[in-house]
């Protein structure tokens, strides 16, 4: 079944829930045979299937502090996110619906950097290889408490302004 998908193109999100007693068992079994061999604490998973979402989450979010994870827990992924990002956009090229040479702007018109030359010109090809010419490695940290997320979402809004 293909991926739901809006007017304009983009996935529909509001693919319907479903509680996490609809995860596979044998996927959760799998999980936790993983996070034994790999000595992980928790983990948050999901599953689309079929046009419906599944979660849930197995462990405690931090051995020092530990809190039960569930499906909606946040973690923070770092550079796992260059793969993924990395795998699809590699996807919709060989469906040919992009090319690693097109322009952002093709596919996100609002996309903006300080400089505007470049925000014209950077293709995806340059962002996946890490060769648009902004530092893009900054990382501070917010700690752990529940107010944690926030200022960092604010500071990657303003990268994108």
């Amino acid at each position: 079944m293909p991926i739901p998908t809006t007017n304009d193109g983009s996935i529909d999100v509001k693919a319907p829930l479903l509680p996490s007693h609809r995860v596979d068992p044998a996927l959760l079994d799998q999980a936790r045979v993983e996070m034994q061999h790999d000595g992980v604490s928790g983990i948050a998973l999901g599953v689309y299937h079929d046009g419906c979402v599944a979660t849930a989450g197995l462990g405690v979010t931090n051995v020092l502090h530990p809190q039960p994870v569930g499906g909606d827990t946040l973690f923070q992924i770092a550079s796992i996110t260059k793969t993924f990002t990395a795998t699809a956009i590699l996807q919709l090229v060989e469906q040919g619906r992009l090319s690693l040479n097109d322009p952002v702007r093709a596919h996100l018109p609002q996309f903006t950097v300080a400089d505007a030359d470049v925000s014209a010109a950077v293709t995806i090809r340059d962002c996946l290889t890490h060769s648009c010419g902004w530092e893009g490695d900054f990382y501070e940290d917010p700690g752990w408490g529940d107010d944690a997320l926030a200022p960092s979402s604010h500071e990657w809004a303003n990268w994108f302004r």
